[in-house]
């Protein structure tokens, strides 16, 4: 889930890159699929160490869920933020706005 959830994000980030032009769109979707990655270190960690035997196991993979959700949307958040014009202007239909759109539904879906 967490892995799905990672790709989700490296190939928006990817798309990202493809709105600015950049021949690099691979390496820039990978320095922020990295940071994302070590981002998530030590709240996964956190939450592993967290885990007991007599805990409801739904529960607390919803905890880890919320967590996860909670980080990636942050990190796409950011690249919008981050954003210039070049990224806010349609390019075949697709812009910023409406990548992060459909990002943040597949995200819900994965988690659901």
């Amino acid at each position: 889930m967490t892995k799905r959830v990672g790709g989700t994000l490296y190939y928006f980030a990817k798309e990202v890159a493809e709105l600015r032009d950049s021949n690099g769109s691979g390496s820039f979707a990978n320095r922020i699929s990295a940071e994302f990655y070590d981002q998530l270190n030590e709240p996964f960690l956190g939450w592993l160490a967290s885990l007991r035997n007599d805990q409801d196991r739904d529960e607390k993979i919803l905890e880890w869920k919320k967590a996860l959700h909670s980080l990636v949307m942050q990190t796409a958040m950011k690249l919008v933020q981050e954003s210039s014009p070049t990224e806010m202007r349609e390019k075949d239909s697709t812009n910023i706005f409406t990548l992060y759109n459909a990002t943040q539904l597949k995200i819900r879906k994965q988690l659901s």
